[in-house]
């Protein structure tokens, strides 16, 4: 954190704090920054010896406590902003999506005739093909390597897929 902070700064953060019971959260939302950032002005706060009580407010104060009241108005200004635009909003403007009514497709609805030819679809993901596992490390329990995974793979593509893996008889 810079240093150019000033000591009436430092006044004001030291007062939103005691404003929120010292918890940094708390005050780090009231000022829209980091807690961390509110950590290191506390410890700047600490080294520099600043308190409240005892202190004349200057105009160094009031300018500091000013900007603070800013920078809180301008973070709420920027909550409400975002709030106000609702999801038919973003249709309308965006997409234009709000004025269309969906049709779903008329395949859906098709009634299939018995017998009639189906599309064969399977997931194959996640194999971990270059992966080794080592038995000894593994207290004997298990093990993995390339070897297994190229057996694994053809033992599920002939389960899977037994008609691609059959062998064809020549008719005589």
């Amino acid at each position: 954190m810079p240093e150019a902070l000033t000591d009436a700064e430092l006044r004001e953060t030291l007062r939103l704090l005691e404003e929120h019971d010292h918890n940094a959260a708390a005050t780090a939302a009231a000022l829209g920054v980091s807690p961390t950032t509110i950590r290191q002005r506390r410890a700047l706060i600490k080294a520099r010896g600043i308190t409240l009580t005892g202190a004349k407010p200057s105009s160094n104060d009031e300018v500091a406590r000013l900007r603070t009241k800013l920078a809180v108005a301008e973070k709420e200004l920027r909550e409400i902003v975002r709030d106000r635009v609702t999801a038919q909003e973003i249709r309308e403007q965006l997409y234009g999506l709000a004025n269309l009514t969906p049709e779903p497709p008329k395949w859906l609805f098709e009634k299939r005739v018995p017998g009639s030819p189906g599309v064969p679809m399977t997931l194959w993901s996640d194999w971990h093909y270059g992966e080794v596992v080592d038995p000894d490390q593994m207290g004997g329990q298990n093990a993995f390597n390339r070897a297994i995974a190229s057996s694994k793979q053809r033992r599920y593509s002939i389960n899977q897929f037994p008609f691609l893996f059959r062998r064809r008889q020549a008719a005589y």
